[in-house]
């Protein structure tokens, strides 16, 4: 069964979801409700919940307690080749990879398929007629991905965010059809057309911007303490709805 960690506690997928933001919503803590939404912070009765899409299964990343040993409090998760976490297309995939990989049917009860939640950002890369698609728990906005990618230069894109791991493109797709929620800001930088898409609450809800790329990194490389109003002021028109 697929879940989430949340407070280092673990919660399994209920396959109900929030009525409210349409996250999923898990066993509540308290005996008095069947569920919370950790995305409203709030407590619901079961006829105040709707059925998860019985077709959707949640992108998951794979862990275990350390070193195999199911005493260890703390966890080990399964690595992609750039030593960040594997993020799989749903449960049956990551079972399978694990199946080809050694590990026997009996073996899956000690893994934890722990679905991708919403924290921090989620971006896309766009050149050489393809798309990657990656997200940062560590990365919270717009202006703190830019500090990155100037510090980290002239390094690869992806490798300048600190804790990005790649995305299968389902996941890419659950996010923008909302139904994994809660990153707060979505980037997407197409390298041959020169445009950094921007899509992020910056105080008066989440609005689509679109800045030149080299316009962004020249802002950055200069110094400038708010890099926000530094583009507005010099593109007007960046604001798309």
């Amino acid at each position: 069964m697929s879940g989430i960690f949340h407070e280092g506690r673990w919660y399994e997928n209920t396959d109900m979801v929030c009525r409210r933001c349409g996250s999923p919503v898990y066993a509540s803590d308290n005996p008095e409700y069947s569920y919370q939404c950790f995305g409203c912070d709030e407590d619901f009765y079961s006829i105040e919940v709707d059925e998860q899409d019985a077709h959707y299964l949640p992108p998951v990343m794979v862990a275990r307690p350390a070193n195999g040993i199911t005493l260890n409090a703390t966890l080990e998760y399964l690595l992609d080749d750039s030593d960040q976490r594997r993020v799989f297309q749903n449960q049956p995939e990551a079972e399978g990879f694990l199946l080809t990989h050694g590990c026997s049917s009996d073996d899956l009860k000690y893994f934890y398929f722990e679905e991708l939640s919403g924290q921090g950002c989620v971006f896309e890369i766009k050149g050489h007629g393809i798309s990657r698609y990656y997200t940062s728990p560590a990365v919270e906005s717009f202006t703190d991905f830019v500090g990155h990618l100037h510090a980290g230069a002239p390094h690869p894109i992806r490798t300048r965010i600190p804790e990005a791991s790649e995305l299968p493109q389902k996941a890419w797709r659950d996010i923008a059809d909302n139904k994994i929620t809660g990153f707060s800001c979505f980037l997407i930088i197409n390298i041959p057309e020169n445009e950094f898409w921007v899509n992020e609450d910056t105080g008066a809800g989440m609005a689509i911007y679109c800045f030149p790329f080299t316009a962004v990194m020249q802002a950055a490389a200069s110094g400038v303490t708010d890099l926000w109003e530094r583009l507005l002021a010099q593109f007007p028109d960046a604001k798309k709805c």
